[in-house]
């Protein structure tokens, strides 16, 4: 790609390598296209700029495209490149764990070649002893013979001297290896018998916890029958106390009015009976404010639905107690949680995701590719009209 520049009157060649390029060099054409335009009139340039603007826009799109496909490549190349690092890492973590895996046959493999050969040298000694014990068996009559036999094994015995210490090398070696598989088996059924014994501390307490449950609502119905008794209770002494006042009042009232006016010595038959009729029966003035207007049941009731809501509000309080707590630790919680948790934007992200668009990854390219057009508008309205 190319573009043509305007340097001292005269259009020059250049290298086009960005749409920023292309827009330069439009800007460029545009003024020559506004001196031609001014010096001879919209007529000599009216089929030539349609056809320029036209190879302007492919070369906008062929070097946006290139723009595109660079950025691309740059993506793909950083891409291989982490991949070539972590392929090498891998490499290196191979073979390191080869050489320790080689490091540790190696190491196997020498211990067990010097237990076979202390072993070979056990077998030896043993077979030794074995024919020195027959051999000493057969000579005993002969003891020149016996007492040179038994140097010769003292000094064979004073050879193996060496293999005696190793052999008690490794014989320690093995006995120190019993007492730690002794010591870690006794470890184990210690920390067997603390789990059982934390198991059956926990099934202890899920029972008494049950328990507890269990008494506390027997406890809760036992409070409610004493909240009915008491207000029963308070209903009927109520109640007395109603009828010992008026009984009272009452009898302040017969007594004023024997005063005012004394009772005749002789009362017929119908004020007899009338009076009969009155006795043992309560007598309310209907214009006493604190006349009783409830019954002793409905007393009652409203005692205990007061009592109810008493029992309520003190439970609903609790409750809104324990609320209040709990959204206290949980906002504590979460405040800790947000001041210890990776930013979104610092996050790791896990597995493959989708390209996103060019307009949301390079939004100032996107800008600036305001379209050819553009710089001939004006001169596209000059030559039209």
């Amino acid at each position: 790609c190319c573009q043509f520049q305007q340097s001292s009157g005269q259009l020059t060649m250049a290298v086009v390598s960005t749409v920023a390029d292309v827009y330069d060099a439009a800007s460029a054409i545009g003024k020559d296209f506004e001196l031609l335009i001014d010096r001879y009139g919209p007529d000599c340039v009216s089929g030539l700029m349609p056809k320029v603007i036209g190879v302007l826009e492919e070369l906008e799109s062929v070097t946006s495209q290139r723009e595109d496909d660079a950025r691309r490549l740059a993506e793909l190349e950083r891409c291989q490149e982490r991949l070539d690092q972590e392929r090498r890492a891998r490499q290196s973590d191979r073979a390191r764990h080869e050489r320790e895996l080689e490091q540790s046959e190696d190491l196997w493999r020498g211990e067990a070649k010097d237990l076979s050969d202390a072993l070979a040298r056990c077998q030896e000694e043993n077979k030794r002893l074995l024919a020195a014990a027959a051999s000493s068996a057969s000579q005993k009559a002969e003891l020149n013979d016996g007492t040179i036999a038994a140097d010769r094994d003292g000094a064979a015995r004073l050879q193996q001297m060496p293999d005696l210490q190793g052999m008690a090398k490794l014989k320690a070696t093995i006995e120190a290896q019993r007492d730690e598989i002794r010591r870690l088996q006794r470890d184990l059924a210690q920390c067997q018998t603390d789990s059982e014994a934390l198991q059956s501390q926990s099934d202890r307490l899920a029972r008494a916890n049950a328990e507890y449950r269990r008494r506390h609502s027997v406890s809760s119905r036992q409070a409610q029958r004493l909240l009915e008794s008491q207000a029963d209770l308070e209903a009927r002494l109520a109640a007395s106390d109603q009828a010992l006042r008026l009984a009272a009042e009452a009898g302040t009232t017969a007594e004023g009015c024997a005063d005012a006016s004394p009772e005749p010595a002789l009362m017929t038959q119908e004020q007899l009976m009338e009076r009969l009729r009155q006795d043992g029966k309560l007598v309310i003035d209907k214009s006493d404010p604190n006349r009783p207007r409830f019954t002793l049941c409905e007393l009652r009731d409203v005692l205990t639905e007061r009592n109810e809501l008493k029992v309520r509000l003190i439970e609903v309080e609790e409750e809104l107690v324990a609320y209040k707590q709990a959204s206290e630790k949980a906002a504590a919680a979460a405040a800790a949680a947000s001041a210890a948790t990776v930013a979104p934007e610092d996050a790791p992200v896990q597995g493959p995701i989708n390209r996103e668009p060019d307009e949301k990854l390079f939004p100032q390219d996107v800008g600036s590719r305001i379209g050819i057009k553009h710089f001939f508008q004006g001169l596209l309205d000059r030559v039209q009209n």
